[in-house]
């Protein structure tokens, strides 16, 4: 257990990093917020330490819950990067943190999930009350992108795939894809219960 909490660190002092080197890089707080990939990384810098720096003999089910919830969002974040956006030029990223990002974390918090022993079992309706984070994202980033002209990923504007309905189309596939995930985090860890 000892060698996995310093797995768990090393890899949130990995991700921190490249978020705060990302940051300087182009230090606008609304456009940085305003990408899935930061927040989705946020969640798994933030399970890292937790699940790294924590000394109580056990985890409460909300920190496995929200462990479990950013491995979903690392794993869509890798998809739609590798399948929908890996020709989409993002000028202001640099080119580490978008393997950090896109390919390492994602593999790194997956690995994670399937090396920890888990305390609780999950309920498969939590894969359902996941999905209402990135609901929000997408109801915020329509709006914004409305009022600003700007949308962080080309799938979710509307002036380019079709109006507002392709948009819809795309989001509706994005949250299939986010609850299967998460019905297969959710089973994974299951299967790992510390008996």
């Amino acid at each position: 257990m000892r060698n996995l909490r310093l797995y768990f660190v090393l890899f949130g002092l990995l991700n921190l990093s490249t978020l705060l080197a990302q940051f300087m890089h182009y230090p606008n707080v609304i456009g940085f917020l305003s990408l899935f990939t930061i927040l989705a990384n946020i969640c798994a810098t933030g399970a890292f330490f937790y699940m790294g720096l924590n000394t109580k003999e056990r985890v409460s089910i909300e920190a496995e819950s929200f462990f479990g919830v950013s491995v979903v969002y690392m794993i869509i974040t890798a998809l739609g990067y590798w399948f929908l956006l890996r020709n989409v030029l993002y000028p202001v990223l640099l080119p580490f943190a978008n393997l950090v990002f896109h390919t390492i974390i994602p593999i790194a918090l997956l690995l994670g999930w399937f090396m920890y022993k888990h305390e609780h079992r999950l309920d498969y309706s939590k894969a359902l009350s996941w999905l209402f984070f990135p609901f929000i994202f997408l109801i915020y980033t329509l709006i914004h992108g409305l009022r600003v002209g700007w949308y962080p990923y080309p799938f979710l504007d509307p002036r380019l795939f079709g109006g507002y309905y392709q948009v819809f189309i795309y989001s509706a596939f994005l949250s299939l894809g986010f609850y299967l995930s998460g019905l297969i985090v959710i089973w994974a860890g299951n299967r790992r219960l510390n008996n």
